[in-house]
């Protein structure tokens, strides 16, 4: 039986506690899953979880007892925790008592673009962009849209929060292991001169644009989404061939990101369907 770590100046305590910050996160590769529905998910995900965290000072419900095993099961490291370790370690203010620590993805965006050469098939799920989509609750709603209809190809860009984040980790409630997801680390010329090279059709969304019901959404896109507040930046706008938006006869002014994303992303999926 592993030993109880239950002092707050435990250096993996600390460590632990520090995935919080994304510089730490960066540093080490990590980050924290909280929640027994997401954590139950992560381990379902192959090898993507390094340790299972759990608080041993109080009864934990059967379902997270279950993770507790399930992860032991498969060998990953699994580490008792006083209570007051887990709410420091955790980001919520009410922790479920159970919390992974995950291994970041790998995909360099470059790949991630290339990976739909010659896929043109109207049942390709769009490349989706994100420009400076900066509230981490949306993006994390916004990934989990992304996840329902098999859109599984995302690239940021510079302004959007990181996917990592504790925030954005909850609010897409297991999404991320089944996305490839990485930041672009060039500039926007190199990312032009990519996605025409392999033959995407670019789209991007704006007030003035046409309909998306008008728009063709099938076949090989790629496809930009920017923040609420601030629509796509100059640098992503440039490189766009065509603009949609929203038909809004209620005349309200503007819709959550993550709710305009995921209607695009629907319409986009019954257009493949309908036209398979």
């Amino acid at each position: 039986m592993e030993k109880s770590l239950t002092s707050l100046q435990n250096p993996r305590v600390k460590g632990f506690a520090a995935l919080k910050d994304k510089k730490q996160r960066e540093r080490e590769q990590l980050y924290l899953v909280e929640g027994v529905r997401a954590v139950d998910t992560y381990l379902s995900c192959g090898d993507i979880l390094q340790t299972l965290i759990y608080d041993d000072e109080i009864p934990l419900p059967d379902v997270a007892l279950d993770l507790v095993f399930a992860a032991r099961k498969k060998g990953i490291e699994v580490l008792p925790v006083g209570t007051n370790a887990i709410a420091k370690i955790a980001d919520t203010e009410h922790p479920q008592g159970v919390i992974g620590v995950a291994r970041m993805g790998d995909a360099d965006w470059r790949a991630i673009v290339d990976e739909g050469e010659g896929d043109a098939t109207v049942a390709a799920a769009p490349l989706l962009l994100l420009d400076g989509v900066k509230d981490p609750g949306n993006l994390g709603a916004l990934l989990r849209s992304a996840h329902a209809v098999g859109c599984t190809r995302i690239v940021t860009l510079p302004g959007t929060v990181d996917v990592y984040s504790p925030k954005v980790v909850r609010a897409a409630m297991g999404s991320l292991p089944s996305l490839q997801i990485a930041r672009m680390t060039d500039t926007f010329e190199e990312l032009g001169a990519r996605l025409n090279e392999e033959g995407y059709r670019v789209i991007g969304t704006d007030l003035d644009g046409t309909s998306l019901y008008e728009e063709d959404l099938t076949g090989k896109l790629a496809l930009f989404i920017g923040s609420e507040a601030d629509g796509l930046s100059f640098d992503a706008s440039d490189l766009c061939e065509r603009m949609i938006t929203i038909p809004m006869p209620g005349k309200t002014e503007s819709l959550n990101v993550a709710i305009a994303a995921s209607v695009i992303l629907y319409e986009s999926l019954r257009q493949r369907l309908v036209r398979k």
